[in-house]
């Protein structure tokens, strides 16, 4: 089971981490080489957020909405916007040990790359800020990332490195992530129609309950945490507003 459901899940996180690789590539002039990240945290604090990483990887796969936003902010190298994005689905979909080892080590790993975007947004022109309204909501995701590829070509190389680092870290850990077996299992006995109405959002919530009840009587087991990455997964809404301060 855990080998197909990984098979599966591939070609959503490798077109990530090619992307990231392209993006950062143009804007340095450089390769971008995937790093591995050797956690400087205890054995079983590393395993958590390990696990938790795992499970954005698997939500990053089902939930298309979530992926698509994902997407457009490593696109647009939008780090403080996707730190913001990430924080809420760990939070929504892994359990209370894993998010508490999680979150922390998301804000220090991208906290200087994400007040270095948040500088550059802050000193945008009126004009600029239409422009980038505008595409948002035109969903020009190449329009948005050529304006912001110019921007951080400007930062200094120390800036630039650091933001590399930061993006090639960042997405190592989704790669790299490995989520509970039972998370596997568990996905092992959705039904392409169980997916369909898991992942329509107008699905009722009863409608959504009944088909979580039914997938839980096949497990039996981490019922709680289950039913947290279930729900997490689809009925969370992580729309992000029109930019802005």
């Amino acid at each position: 089971h855990s080998r197909i459901n990984r098979r599966m899940l591939i070609p959503t996180v490798v077109n990530l981490m090619l992307l990231v690789t392209t993006v950062l590539g143009t804007v340095v002039g450089t390769g971008f080489q995937p790093m591995s990240t050797e956690a400087e945290e205890g054995p079983e604090e590393d395993k958590k957020v390990s696990e938790c990483f795992g499970k954005l990887r698997i939500a990053c796969t089902l939930n298309t909405e979530f992926s698509l936003e994902m997407d457009r902010l490593t696109r647009t190298l939008r780090v403080d916007r996707l730190r913001e994005l990430i924080e809420k689905k760990v939070e929504a979909i892994c359990t209370e040990d894993e998010t508490d080892v999680t979150v922390p080590l998301l804000r220090e790993e991208l906290s200087q790359s994400a007040r270095m975007v948040k500088e550059i947004v802050h000193n945008l022109s009126d004009f600029d800020r239409d422009r980038l309204n505008m595409w948002a909501n035109l969903n020009d995701t190449l329009s948005e990332r050529n304006f912001f590829m110019e921007k951080i070509k400007n930062l200094a190389p120390n800036d630039m490195e650091r933001l590399t680092e930061c993006m090639n870290s960042l997405m190592a850990r989704v790669v790299n992530g490995d989520p509970p077996q039972y998370i596997n299992e568990i996905l092992a006995h959705i039904t392409p129609e169980e997916k369909q109405v898991l992942s329509n959002r107008h699905t009722s919530q009863t409608s959504f309950d009944s088909i979580v009840n039914v997938l839980l009587e096949k497990t039996r087991e981490h019922e709680e945490d289950l039913r947290q990455f279930l729900s997490g997964t689809w009925r969370t809404s992580f729309e992000m507003s029109v930019l802005s301060e």
